[in-house]
């Protein structure tokens, strides 16, 4: 049984399947999950937090780092410029999804401001490291 503690909000870090669909990473930890119903639970080779009742890797949800597909990549490049913009600054994406958004953005022919948000939010990203 997964259980949150009052002060600790956990969040899975990998894709699972659980009663047949796919819970995603970033998602609250489904109660009545067990260890064999893990397939995935490690991401980018970090070490996380083990939640003691499962033993399952977690991460607090303080962590908002977030990993876009290319599909989700596209899709969220559709949207309009307002909505990327906020998003951006109030998402933490991973340096390297970053970076993949910027290239699709321009293989796209997003507008300039698009692309200099992107860049902004890059530097910001680096700064942070």
């Amino acid at each position: 049984m997964a259980r949150r503690s009052k002060e600790k909000s956990y969040r899975l870090v990998g894709n699972i399947r659980y009663k047949g669909r796919i819970v995603g990473a970033g998602e609250p930890i489904p109660s009545g999950l067990s260890q064999a119903d893990i397939s995935a639970y490690v991401k980018d080779g970090k070490i996380r937090e083990t939640d003691p009742q499962t033993g399952l890797n977690v991460e607090p949800k303080t962590t908002r780092e977030t990993d876009l597909n290319e599909g989700q990549i596209q899709s969220f490049l559709a949207k309009p410029a307002r909505f990327i913009s906020s998003h951006l600054a109030r998402t933490e994406f991973s340096t390297e999804t970053l970076a993949k958004i910027h290239t699709r953005a321009e293989r796209l022919g997003a507008p300039s401001h698009v692309l200099s948000q992107i860049s902004a939010a890059i530097d910001r990203r680096a700064a942070a490291k």
